[in-house]
């Protein structure tokens, strides 16, 4: 191996140092490749059996009372579009704060089990989501609170 090749190899294999990755790092390295994998997967959905197949595949990436059809493909063009802009921040605000994210983020801040299938619970969630949806979830701090 010589020439340009080696400077592609060193920083993958030293990060932004001369020192050798931590198996630490290489570990979150890996939990991150995976989840740009399943983002990716979860952009290529096309149809019902698509889903089935990715549902086995990452069983973790959303809770399993979110998989409904309108949902999956509201959520599915909205990262493809922001995708095919290279993510510009107004896309990026609105997918963060989407059904895809917000809701698995709520459930597990509210200590409701994701696969919990109180139908009430998964309503006030999906409510909180439509009034936030595309806004920044911002602490206002001017009353000194």
């Amino acid at each position: 191996m010589t020439g340009r090749s080696q400077f592609a190899i060193i920083p993958f294999v030293c990060g932004q140092t001369l020192e050798m990755r931590t198996q630490a790092e290489w570990e979150e390295h890996y939990q991150l490749m995976k989840a740009a994998k399943a983002l990716a997967d979860f952009a290529r959905l096309e149809s019902e059996d698509d889903v089935e197949q990715f549902q086995d595949d990452h069983s973790d990436f959303v809770p399993a009372n979110w998989w409904v059809k309108s949902n999956w493909i509201r959520e599915r063009n909205l990262l493809r579009k922001a995708w095919m802009a290279a993510f510009p921040a107004d896309l990026a605000l609105k997918l963060t704060t989407s059904y895809l994210f917000g809701e698995a983020h709520l459930l597990a801040s509210a200590g409701i089990p994701a696969e919990a299938s109180n139908p009430i619970a998964v309503q006030m969630v999906r409510d909180t989501l439509d009034y936030f949806e595309g806004r920044a979830l911002v602490a206002d701090f001017r009353d000194g609170t």
